[in-house]
């Protein structure tokens, strides 16, 4: 395997201080041959020995750069697998498949993915869709949670309104009251919708409206005061002047 970096070792330099010339050069390319390119040279006696020594330590360095790459290169696709495939890095934790086997499903499962990306939106969309579906159900139960609790004015009958005066001992007419809302709309003062008929009933005890339009009384003319008539006019559910 070639290689671009080794180790020259101080000790080496020291074994073959003492030998001749030539046969440290020797020594020096057979070491870098070796490290670099993997080749083995044929060598004469003490270079050979040399080498041998300095050959030792060699495959021991990179036996061992080779394992600490591995366990980088192990963990950088562990992280890999963490973060994209989660199922499948805790299979490989747990011990269930190898890691090889594990980065091949991956491998597998990317390519799927790439090959068919409509599928992938198509999941996503269904999870869009569904969390619409559940806001949307959300909703109408809120609505229903709503309507339960603002229902809508019932018209009451007569027999209502005379059954509410006979409970109050009031002098309410209630025949009287029913034609003039009914006659009206059922609106209060002319204007507002009736939202609670009893509240009605009870304005019309409070202010004696039966008896107010009895007799010979002034008319007055809206928003001037000044008598034009015999009867004074009034509207139930307003206050009276």
């Amino acid at each position: 395997m070639k290689r671009d970096t080794f180790i020259f070792r101080k000790d080496w330099k020291e074994a073959i201080v003492d030998l001749p010339d030539e046969v440290r050069l020797e020594f020096y390319d057979s070491i870098s041959d070796y490290a670099f390119e993997g080749e083995i040279q044929v060598l004469k006696p003490l270079a050979s020995v040399a080498f041998n020594f300095a050959k030792r330590t060699i495959d021991r360095d990179f036996e061992k750069w080779d394992d600490t790459k591995e366990q980088k290169s192990n963990s950088g696709s562990l992280g890999n697998l963490k973060r994209w495939n989660a199922d499948i890095y805790n299979s490989v934790v747990a011990g269930k498949i190898s890691l090889e086997e594990g980065l091949n499903i991956a491998e597998h499962r990317k390519r799927r993915t790439a090959i068919n990306p409509v599928a992938e939106i198509a999941n996503v969309a269904i999870c869009i869709s569904d969390s619409i579906s559940d806001n949307v159900l959300l909703k109408k139960e809120n609505d229903k949670s709503f309507s339960k609790k603002t229902k809508s004015f019932q018209i009451p009958t007569i027999e209502e309104v005379k059954s509410y005066c006979t409970e109050r001992k009031n002098n309410v007419d209630a025949e009287r009251w029913h034609n003039y809302y009914a006659s009206n709309g059922w609106k209060i003062g002319g204007k507002a919708p009736m939202k609670d008929w009893q509240a009605a009933v009870r304005t019309w005890e409070k202010n004696n409206y039966n008896n107010k339009n009895n007799g010979n009384t002034t008319k007055l003319n809206s928003g001037t005061g000044t008598a034009s008539g015999h009867s004074q006019q009034f509207t139930p559910g307003t206050l009276q002047v």
